[in-house]
C-alpha cells in the first residue's frame, strides 16, 4: 500500500499541532521553574522530582494527570505514525529499516507517560519507578531525535536528486 504525499501531508500536520498544543500546555501549567518531567532531555532522579512536585499545585497536578496526559498519549503515536510514513515513503530498502526508530520513540513515550502518572499519583515516591520514567524519558528523546534525523536526511537525499 502506498502512503499519499496527502496522507503524510494530514499526519505532519496534526503531529505539529498536537506537539505545538503540548509544549504550550506544559508552558502555562507545568513548567513551574524547572520544565515538567516529560521534557527533560537528562532525565531526573528523586530529589529533581520532589522539587518539581512541591511547586506543582494540586490543580495544574490534575490537569498533568487529566487532560494533558490524554492529549500526550494520542500525540507520539500520531508523531510516530508521521515519522513511520516519511521513512517508509522516501527511504531505500536500508533506510526503511529506520521505521524502527519510531517504534522505540512511541513505547518509550507511552511507557514515561505512565510511569509518570503513577509518580503524579503516588503518596511517596519510588526510586525505582522515578528511575524506570527518567530511564524512558531519555530513551524517547533520543529516539525522537534519531527519526527525526533520518526524516530529514531522507528528505534532504530527495530534494537534492530532484
Amino acid at each position: 500500500m502506498a502512503i499519499t504525499t496527502k496522507t503524510i501531508a494530514i499526519l505532519a500536520i496534526a503531529s505539529a499541532i498536537g506537539f505545538g498544543s503540548l509544549v504550550v500546555l506544559s508552558e502555562i501549567y507545568l513548567s513551574v521553574g524547572f520544565g515538567l518531567l516529560d521534557g527533560r532531555l537528562n532525565g531526573y532522579d528523586v530529589e529533581a522530582v520532589n522539587r518539581y512536585l512541591a511547586l506543582l499545585s494540586s490543580e495544574n497536578r490534575q490537569f498533568y494527570i487529566g487532560p494533558f496526559r490524554a492529549l500526550d498519549t494520542i500525540v507520539p503515536p500520531l508523531l510516530a505514525a508521521t515519522f513511520a510514513a516519511i521513512i517508509w515513503t522516501l527511504g531505500s530498502t536500508f533506510w526503511r529499516t529506520a521505521v524502527v526508530f519510531p517504534l522505540i520513540y512511541v513505547i518509550a513515550d507511552l511507557r514515561e507517560n505512565a510511569l509518570v502518572g503513577q509518580i503524579l499519583q503516588a503518596t511517596t515516591l519510588d526510586a525505582e519507578t522515578v528511575s524506570r520514567a527518567s530511564d524512558m524519558t531519555q530513551l524517547k528523546w533520543l529516539f525522537t531525535v534519531l527519526s527525526l534525523a533520518v526524516v530529514l536526511w531522507l528528505w534532504r537525499q530527495g530534494r537534492t536528486q530532484a
